[in-house]
C-alpha cells in the first residue's frame, strides 16, 4: 500500500498533532477499550501501518463493541461515521451514521476531530484525541478518542476504527443530565499520533 506524505493537519497552533513513538502513544490511552482495540489493531497492522477492514472481527471485541465507530472515507476524501457502537449511541442520543463531524457538531470541535480523522487517515496513523466538556471551574467530562487506519482495498485507507470514552468527572452536574451532541460545550484538547512500522 503507497501513502502520500502529508502533513499533520491541526486546527490551531495550540492543538499542533505530536507524532511519538509506541510507549508514548499506549501511555495516553488509559481507558480499556481503547488500548484493546489499539492492542488489536497493531497484531493486525501491515507494514505501511494499515489493518484490511477485513481483519476486523467483532467477535474478538466484544468487550469493545459497545465503545466502538468506524468512519467510512468518501470520493471527496472526507471521513463519514458509518457506524457507532451502543454506549456512544446512547450517550449522545443522535443517529450520526451517514453524516460528516461538520453535520454533527459546531465550533472549535469540528475543527479537532477533523484533524484527527484526518490526519489518521493520510499520514496513516493511530490518532488520539481529547477534549473536555467546559464546566465553570472544572470539566465536567472528558472524552477520549482513539482512531486507527484500516483500509479495504488495500490501496488507500478508506476507513477508520475507533473506540470512545468519556470519563464523567462530576457526575452529579445538573448540566450532564440533558447533554446532547450539537448543544455541548466540548472544547478541543491534544492531538497524538504514531506511524506503525
Amino acid at each position: 500500500m503507497t501513502a502520500a506524505p502529508a502533513a499533520p493537519a491541526a486546527s490551531s497552533a495550540s492543538e499542533r498533532p505530536v507524532f511519538c513513538d509506541a510507549a508514548g502513544f499506549e501511555a495516553a490511552l488509559v481507558d480499556r477499550s481503547l488500548t484493546t482495540l489499539y492492542a488489536y489493531w497493531r497484531e493486525r497492522a501491515g507494514a505501511g501501518g494499515v489493518m484490511a477492514r477485513a481483519a476486523l472481527a467483532p467477535e474478538a471485541l466484544t468487550a469493545v463493541l459497545p465503545d466502538l465507530f468506524i468512519m467510512g472515507r468518501g470520493d471527496d476524501g472526507i471521513f463519514r461515521y458509518r457506524l457507532i457502537g451502543t454506549r456512544v449511541q446512547a450517550h449522545i442520543r443522535t443517529r450520526v451514521e451517514g453524516l460528516t463531524v461538520a453535520e454533527v457538531r459546531r465550533g472549535p470541535l469540528v475543527d479537532h476531530l477533523t484533524a484527527l480523522f484526518q490526519t489518521a487517515g493520510d499520514a496513516p496513523a493511530a490518532g488520539f484525541g481529547v477534549s473536555a466538556l467546559d464546566g465553570e471551574s472544572s470539566p465536567l467530562a472528558v472524552y477520549r478518542r482513539l482512531v486507527l487506519p484500516m483500509t479495504t482495498d488495500g490501496a488507500r485507507v478508506d476507513q477508520l476504527a475507533g473506540a470512545w470514552s468519556v470519563t464523567i468527572e462530576r457526575p452529579d452536574d445538573p448540566a450532564l443530565k440533558h447533554l446532547t451532541l450539537p448543544s455541548s460545550r466540548e472544547a478541543p484538547g491534544r492531538l497524538l499520533f504514531h506511524r506503525a512500522s
